[in-house]
């Protein structure tokens, strides 16, 4: 049953007056598991994964505590419903926000090594998937005093960003270009706007070198430290935020107050066509190990019969009326109208892709929101 709703759920398969007889066999465990592999793969592609993710061990406890937090802030908006996501307190064109992680320096050739002050980063953002359109993409380091003096922090540092052209080898210097600059105290979190260098590694990822870090003082090497190693926690390391959008259609309206309708007893209406509970849990199914959040969600499905005349509560249309009549007067003309949804809200997903890269993702079309009889 629980596969059947699913199905009708993600698929867009109507299920009128019961389930459908795809489902009614279920004589053996094989038959059972062949749909459940059939309606795990269509969703997974609905999703726009080629297959179904296996993160390396222990991938989904270095989630950073930012995703999370952009992921609690969308789905506690308390007035809007929408498939975009906020950036810097303003809506963005993106439902789609990737977390790379930095994955030290990676080069053809061997260089000589960066004063105290620089840094050198490398995020592969070779998962990026081409047909997605860029809206925004961030650099977020951490800085930290290194000899902890008070006044040290105090003082205002000039912090330059920049993408690494070409390489450094031996005899000929790094060629670079800066890409952001600030002045700031380099304490704490810090974000700077990449987005033309990442552009410029999806379309040419051969020229992904990497990016440099400058720290400067009036002149002075400041005793400030940029987390890069092995050793810092995965909040502090250096981040790579991207904020893209699929081309999915745009879902934004306000939420809509139900009523508590409270236990009502039993009626002949209860038949009719109307929206019941359904939670999909996320361990039932098999894919916690690759979902992070969340467990599971309040999917619901509509079921009941749309019987002739259909009251005008059934949230019928003229179309369905005109078909159910033909229905009353020979079944075999046209069948009855169906309990379907009407309305369907998005669900925020944070999980770990193919590529065991941190991905937040909002998907349309997956909570029923209104039934009717279609």
């Amino acid at each position: 049953m629980l596969i059947a709703r699913l199905w009708s759920l993600f698929f867009g398969v109507t299920i009128c007056l019961g389930v459908p007889s795809l489902y009614t066999d279920h004589s053996t465990n094989a038959k059972r598991s062949e749909l459940f592999q059939a309606a795990e793969q269509s969703m997974l592609q609905k999703m726009g994964l080629p297959s179904r993710p296996r993160p390396t061990k222990g991938s989904k406890d270095k989630v950073p505590q930012f995703m999370f937090d952009l992921y609690h802030n969308h789905i506690n908006d308390p007035e809007w419903i929408s498939t975009n996501f906020r950036n810097k307190g303003k809506w963005t064109y993106a439902n789609t926000i990737r977390a790379f992680d930095h994955e030290g320096y990676q080069l053809p050739a061997p260089v000589s090594g960066l004063p105290a002050n620089r840094w050198n980063l490398f995020f592969d953002i070779a998962s990026l998937p081409s047909h997605e359109t860029l809206r925004a993409a961030e650099l977020r380091l951490t800085f930290s005093n290194v000899k902890n003096h008070t006044n040290e922090t105090e003082k205002q540092h000039r912090v330059n960003v920049y993408q690494v052209l070409l390489p450094g080898t031996a005899g000929h210097p790094t060629i670079t270009r800066l890409i952001d600059t600030r002045r700031t105290a380099a304490r704490g979190l810090e974000s700077f706007d990449i987005r033309p260098t990442v552009q410029h590694w999806a379309l040419h990822p051969n020229e992904n070198f990497g990016l440099e870090v400058h720290i400067a003082a009036n002149g002075d090497s400041p005793n400030i430290h940029v987390h890069t190693d092995e050793r810092a926690t995965t909040d502090r390391k250096p981040l790579l935020v991207t904020f893209s959008h699929d081309g999915a259609q745009h879902v934004y309206r306000r939420r809509r107050k139900r009523r508590s309708t409270g236990n009502r007893p039993a009626t002949k209406e209860s038949s009719y066509c109307q929206r019941l509970p359904l939670y999909v849990n996320f361990v039932e199914v098999g894919w916690n190990d690759w979902i992070v959040a969340p467990p599971g969600y309040k999917a619901f499905y509509c079921n009941g019969e749309c019987p002739f005349p259909i009251a005008d509560h059934l949230n019928t249309t003229n179309h369905a009326i005109v078909q159910t009549l033909m229905n009353s007067v020979n079944e075999d003309l046209a069948p009855r109208a169906c309990c379907v949804p009407t309305t369907l809200n998005p669900i925020s997903m944070l999980f770990m892709n193919e590529h065991s890269k941190v991905v937040l993702k909002n998907y349309q079309d997956m909570v029923v929101d209104g039934c009717g009889c279609r």
